[in-house]
This record gives structure tokens, sequence and C-alpha cells, in this order.
């Protein structure tokens, strides 16, 4: 598996140009990238109120990290060095969160009590398994707290982790969904807590 498959490629190309023109303007590289930020969106890509944000946060960044300041300390250090070099970068970067439709989950009940969770998601470093797993159990428990009577299996009447099994991927089981966008976990965690108010009730 892959997280953004071409994005990285993509954003190494653009700041390889950017940092060329920067050397043949004989311009600092962030002066290039900040006389270049995108100033149009898309409304899909706005956040919820419709504000551009790249420019409001890219100043606010320069200005908290006192990038001038640091610039000229690594000028300074790099005329009486003559090994060791010094540099500060200051990179703009959008990543598009996307909604690629509905999440798919799938949730067992055995007969020791033990809870088998099939989902669509594929875990590949961002922890989906372990979130699933921790919405779920939290799920359950608040459920079963609110409840006016009966009680939830395990110890002291609560649902554990321990008491949770993630089943491997499989789309005989679940045909539908991909993991991508940035967005699977919570739609996912969505999910759990749907399937778990679905066997509660």
């Amino acid at each position: 598996a892959v997280r953004a498959p071409g994005g990285p490629e993509a954003v190494q190309v653009m700041e390889s140009v950017m940092e060329a023109l920067a050397v043949d303007l004989d311009l600092p590289p962030h002066t290039v990238r900040e006389r270049n930020l995108s100033a149009e969106r898309t409304p899909s890509e706005l956040p919820a109120d419709g504000r551009e944000t790249m420019g409001v946060v890219w100043h606010k960044l320069k200005a908290d990290a006192k990038l001038e300041e640091r610039l000229q300390a690594a000028r300074e250090w790099n005329r009486t060095s003559r090994w060791v070099k010094r540099g500060v970068s200051l990179v703009p970067i959008r990543y598009g969160c996307a909604h690629f439709g509905g999440a798919e989950v799938l949730l067992q009940v055995c007969r020791d009590g033990s809870l088998v969770l099939h989902h669509h998601g594929s875990e590949m470093g961002q922890g989906i398994n372990v979130k699933a797993a921790q919405v779920l159990v939290d799920g359950l428990n608040s459920l079963w707290d609110g409840a006016e009577e009966g009680a939830a299996p395990g110890p002291e009447g609560r649902v554990t982790l321990a008491m949770v099994k993630l089943a491997d991927r499989d789309t005989m089981v679940l045909p539908r969904g991909m993991t991508a966008g940035s967005t699977t976990s919570e739609q996912l965690c969505a999910a759990v807590v749907v399937a778990a108010r679905e066997m509660r009730a």
C-alpha cells in the first residue's frame, strides 16, 4: 500500500522548479513560493466558512517562526563556517481531503462474548484498526451505561479492547469502500458507532 500515490512525487517536482527559479532570479526560495501561492480554489477545496487560509497561515508561520531572523543567523554562520553550513526553508503544501462514499462495517458477536469487527479500511500505518476497536469499545460502553437495564459482557459489565478481534480485510465480506483521501478513519469510526447502536437496539 502507498499513502497518497503520486502526491510526494508531484510536490518534489514543483519544489525543484521553485528552487531553480529562486536561483535564476536571485531571490530567497521562500519569496518565490510566497509570490506563487494559489489565490483561487474551487468551493469544494475551501474550508466550510469559504475563506482562503493558505496566505493567512503562511504569514503567521513566518512571523511566529521568526523566519527572517533565522535566515540572517544562518547567513552569518555560513560566512564564518567553512565546512558546516546551515539553512532554513519554508515550504507550503495543500493536501485535499476527499470523500469516496460510505464506509462498510460488519460486527459479529461470538458465543464467548468476544466481538469480531470487519471493516473496509486498509491499515498502512495510520492506526485505523486501533481507532476502530477503541471507538467500538467506547461506543458500546457508552450505550450500555445509558441503558436502563442490562449490562455489557466482560469484567464488571464492560466491553474491553481484549474482547475485540479485527478481521483481515476481505472483499468477499465487504466488497465496497476504499482507503484514500485522509478521511477513511473518520468515516470508518462513524460507521462503527452506527453498528454499535444497531447491535444495542
